[in-house]
């Protein structure tokens, strides 16, 4: 006699639980049987049973998982943003990100305000148009050989509206550095050397 084997796939029911229990929460069951949740949490650690049923039996597999939850911490302050007014008190602001870590799953989000404002510039208003100071010069361009660069003041408006005298840009002529050379050198298979520019 020849005996013939065939051999036949069951599918086997898979349940997952979680301490003992069963659960609702958002998850996916794969279709190697392994869990993967859409939304992970602090409430997802602990131990989990996948417990598979067929016809030739339950099979049981224990597992745990453990979560990590990052609260939020800021970052550096950023640089203090230019006064809103000249005098008579304006208002300046600086921010800073939560990102030192961000908060993740389901963590505490940075304690604190990510904007701190401060007045600026309390000083009183002349009653005489006058001058603020000069800013730092610009760079100096172009950056070889002589170029110019500038520099900008700014007319604070005193109680009589009359406008500052002179000017408000100042330009100045600067050096850098040399320029490079424009002649070129060519050569020939004889040795012959030929200058361009």
């Amino acid at each position: 006699k020849q005996w013939y084997q065939r051999r036949v796939a069951i599918t086997a029911g898979v349940t997952w639980l979680h301490e003992g229990e069963p659960f609702s929460d958002r998850f996916i069951i794969q279709s190697d049987t392994s869990l993967t949740f859409t939304n992970v949490s602090a409430a997802r650690a602990g131990g989990y049973t996948c417990v598979a049923k067929n016809s030739a039996g339950t099979t049981v597999a224990k597992t745990s998982i453990s979560v990590t939850v990052i609260n939020g911490n800021y970052g550096e302050w950023s640089e203090w943003s230019s006064c809103s007014e000249l005098c008579d008190g304006g208002e300046r602001e600086r921010k800073r990100a939560c990102n030192n870590p961000a908060p993740s799953l389901h963590g505490e989000p940075c304690p604190g305000a990510a904007i701190e404002t401060e007045i600026c510039n309390s000083k009183e208003c002349p009653s005489e148009s006058q001058w603020s100071s000069w800013s730092d010069w610009s760079a100096c361009k172009p950056d070889c050989g002589i170029g110019s660069h500038t520099r900008v003041r700014i007319c604070i408006d005193g109680e009589e509206g009359v406008d500052c005298l002179g000017n408000n840009t100042e330009v100045s002529f600067c050096y850098n550095r040399p320029c490079p050379s424009k002649f070129h050198c060519h050569g020939n298979r004889d040795n012959h050397v030929r200058l361009s520019w």
